[in-house]
């Protein structure tokens, strides 16, 4: 039985809120006594540009050590490792540096019992709004400060492996898009000299259906001609949440944040490696699935009737600009993709970006698994460590 106490938050600290400052004050730019301005939008992948406040209030700058709190938007997300001003929609935990670790307190309230009890008391409103008093009012476990250190260096080097398999893997996608963007945007691939094919003077000839030159011997097509289109159907009625010899594949929705969001079936299933399209949402954006699945509604699914086209059609379906229908609900249709125009390699050079890309992906798809196995087990000790059930021996 564990003897860790549980100590209310406001014991170990106070809070205070960010600034809202409206657009007509913000800076595109950084500069002297200006500070990155952290917003809910600046937690988005999708979100590039970066705004700057000047002389913000004392209350409202963080450090990278601080631990701040998304309380309305993306209610209960913790932050730390960031620097600079930060927006109302948050608040800063300032926590008393003698009672508790400051990474620790961080990795309590990224917990799973934490996230689900924070998201609780900020309510079921339209906008849920995690107040002060409310998070205050929580309580942590608290072991001796030694005891806080020595869970905070296991789960840091978990997650620190977890940040180096993101780098290799980001490193791996930005080598394979870089080969296809030489060979097949600019087409400088190795010519038979080994020399950069247009820069050579390689034969370049126009093509009437797309509108542009492509090397001598290539042609255009359109994406039926080389891959199957499938749309993906109704989510099954029966779906176990456990992946079983009886039913081995993972089901795919838009696929935008999980991988395998609807557990497991063995019905309507995608054999093939194949390269799957969101249809609605966030449109046109695309995965490539190396092991069997099932595709359901809002997913569109490429299969190459040639597996040396797999990887070359991956980038291609990244790079495409796809139309989607004109009706009330936004949505890409199997018969706007199967149009779609393709430029068509020769068959040696597709071979050859093949087994660089191939080699990429099974790179990476080692880094994800091994991820996705840290994951659980760093999930798994969190609450452990914290409530004194593992403990840290010294080395």
């Amino acid at each position: 039985m564990s003897n860790v106490p549980y100590v209310k938050l406001n014991e170990l600290c106070n809070v205070n809120q960010g600034l809202q400052v409206p657009i007509s004050k913000r800076f595109m730019s950084a500069g002297e006594n200006r500070y990155f301005y952290i917003t809910v939008q600046f937690l988005k992948d999708s979100h590039l540009e970066k705004h700057y406040i000047e002389n913000p209030p004392k209350a409202t700058i963080c450090k990278e050590s601080d631990v701040i709190v998304v309380r309305t938007g993306s209610t209960g997300q913790i932050l730390t490792g960031i620097s600079g001003c930060f927006h109302n929609n948050f608040f800063k935990v300032n926590y008393d540096e003698e009672k508790v670790v400051g990474k620790y307190l961080y990795y309590c309230l990224t917990s799973k019992e934490k996230q689900k009890e924070m998201k609780n008391r900020a309510g079921i409103t339209t906008i849920p709004d995690l107040n002060h008093f409310m998070f205050l009012d929580m309580k942590i476990p608290l072991p001796n400060y030694s005891k806080q250190e020595k869970a905070v260096q296991v789960l840091d080097r978990l997650n620190k492996k977890i940040e180096l398999n993101n780098k290799v893997n980001a490193e791996l996608e930005a080598m394979a898009k870089l080969i296809y963007d030489y060979w097949f945007v600019q087409f400088d691939f190795p010519d038979a000299n080994g020399e950069p094919y247009k820069s050579s003077g390689g034969k370049m000839l126009y093509n009437e259906e797309i509108k542009r030159e492509i090397p001598e011997g290539w042609v255009v097509k359109e994406l039926s001609e080389i891959a199957k289109i499938k749309a993906g159907g109704d989510k099954p009625k029966q779906v176990s949440e456990k992946k079983t010899l009886e039913c081995p594949v993972s089901i795919y929705s838009n696929g935008i944040k999980d991988f395998g969001i609807y557990g497991y079936t063995d019905t309507a299933k995608i054999a093939q490696p194949s390269v799957t399209i969101s249809a609605r949402g966030t449109i046109g954006v695309s995965f490539l699935r190396m092991e069997p699945f099932v595709p359901i509604i809002r997913l569109i699914v490429v299969t190459p009737k040639n597996n040396e086209y797999l990887y070359y059609l991956n980038e291609q379906i990244k790079a495409s600009n796809f139309e989607n229908s004109g009706s009330v609900q936004k949505q890409l249709t199997a018969p706007q993709v199967s149009g779609q125009k393709v430029i068509c390699p020769c068959n040696n050079l597709l071979e050859r970006y093949a087994a660089i890309a191939s080699d990429c992906v099974k790179k990476i798809e080692l880094c994800r698994n091994e991820n996705r196995e840290l994951t659980e087990l760093r999930d798994w000790l969190l609450p452990m460590l914290m409530n004194g059930q593992v403990t840290v021996k010294d080395a």
